[in-house]
C-alpha cells in the first residue's frame, strides 16, 4: 500500500465507525418497548428480510453501471459493492455528505471523484423517481385506477427517465453550466461526461423492475410474520412507506430523512390504515430497513475479498 493513500484510508475507516455507531444509537433510541417487536414466526421473518436485502443489494448492480457510462472504465465489482452498501448507510449521518465523501476516500486514486458524485447523483434521481412512479402505480391499482391511467403513468414514467439518462442530464449540466462562473461551469462540464447506452438503460429497468417485485414480495410477508397484521393491506403499506421516505429524503431536515420519513408515513397511511397499524410498522419499518442495511455492509465485506492495492 502507497504511504499516500494511508491517510485516505483511515478517513474511510473512521467514517465506517462513526456511521455504524450513529445507527447502532438510532436503533436503540427508537425502540421503547422491545418485546412488541418478537415476531410470530422467526423463518418467516427471515424469509422476508432476505428478500428486502436481495432488492436492496439490487442497487449495487444499478450503481455498477451508473458508474460505467464511459467507455474504456472498468472497476472492480468488489470495489464498487463496497462503496455502494457503504455510502447508503452512512447516509444515515448529519450532514448527508458523508457517504459520497467515505467513497471518495476509499476509492481514491481508483475510481475519480467527480465519476462517483456522478453516479450517486443518477441513482438518486433515477431511484426517487422510479420509486414515486411505481409506488403511486400500486396504490392507483389497490384504488381501482383504469387500466388506461396505470399504463399511461407507467409509459410516460419511463419515457421521462430514458429521455432523462439517455442524454437530458447532460444537456440540462451543460445549460446550467453555461450561465455559471468558470469553476463552476468546468465542474458542471466534468459532470455531463459519459452517457448510458440503450441497452445499460434497458438492464437498468430490468433490475428495478425486478427489485420493486421482490422487495413487495417481503412487505406482503409480514403478515405471515405478525398474525396480529395479518389482514393488513401491506401493498399499499409498502406504496405509503415508500412515499414517505421519497419525502423524508427530500426535505433535507434530518439524515436519510429519519423522522420526517415518519412523520410522513403516519399522515400518507391515515385514513387507509387504522392508527395500530401505522404506529407500529413507523417504527418497525426503520428498525428493519436500517437492520437490512447494516447485514448487508457486514455480508459484502466478509464475502468479497479486499481490493489488492497497486504497488
Amino acid at each position: 500500500m502507497k504511504a499516500s493513500r494511508l491517510p485516505w484510508r483511515w478517513v474511510s475507516n473512521i467514517l465506517i465507525v462513526a456511521g455504524l455507531g450513529w445507527v447502532g444509537y438510532l436503533l436503540v433510541t427508537t425502540v421503547d418497548d422491545p418485546k412488541q417487536f418478537i415476531p410470530d414466526s422467526i423463518a418467516w421473518l427471515i424469509v422476508a428480510t432476505g428478500l428486502v436485502a436481495l432488492s436492496l443489494a439490487a442497487n449495487i448492480w444499478l450503481f455498477n453501471l451508473f458508474l460505467h457510462t464511459e467507455l474504456g472504465r472498468c472497476y472492480p465489482l468488489g470495489l464498487v459493492a463496497r462503496l455502494s452498501v457503504a455510502g447508503q448507510l452512512l447516509r444515515y449521518l448529519p450532514g448527508r455528505i458523508w457517504g459520497v465523501a467515505y467513497q471518495i476516500s476509499a476509492a481514491r486514486e481508483r475510481i475519480p471523484a467527480i465519476q462517483l458524485a456522478r453516479a450517486n447523483a443518477d441513482l438518486m434521481v433515477f431511484s426517487l423517481f422510479g420509486s414515486a412512479i411505481v409506488a403511486f402505480l400500486l396504490l392507483g391499482y389497490q384504488s381501482g385506477w383504469h387500466w388506461v391511467t396505470l399504463v399511461t403513468l407507467s409509459t410516460t414514467g419511463i419515457v421521462f427517465l430514458g429521455s432523462f439518462f439517455l442524454g437530458g442530464a447532460n444537456w440540462l449540466l451543460r445549460l446550467f453550466a453555461s450561465l455559471l462562473p468558470d469553476k463552476a461551469r468546468r465542474i458542471l462540464e466534468k459532470l455531463a461526461t459519459g452517457q448510458l447506452s440503450i441497452s445499460q438503460m434497458v438492464l437498468i429497468f430490468l433490475i428495478f423492475i425486478s427489485s420493486w417485485i421482490i422487495y413487495l414480495i417481503g412487505w406482503n410477508l409480514l403478515g405471515l410474520v405478525f398474525s396480529n397484521f395479518s389482514e393488513v393491506n401491506f401493498t399499499a403499506l409498502c406504496a405509503f412507506y415508500t412515499l414517505a421516505s421519497i419525502i423524508g429524503i427530500v426535505s433535507a431536515i434530518t439524515p436519510a430523512g429519519l423522522g420526517v420519513r415518519e412523520a410522513a408515513f403516519v399522515m400518507l397511511a391515515t385514513g387507509s390504515m387504522s392508527p395500530e397499524v401505522v404506529a407500529f410498522f413507523a417504527v418497525f419499518g426503520r428498525i428493519w430497513l436500517i437492520s437490512v442495511e447494516i447485514f448487508l455492509l457486514i455480508f459484502i465485506v466478509s464475502l468479497l475479498p479486499n481490493i489488492k492495492e497497486a504497488n
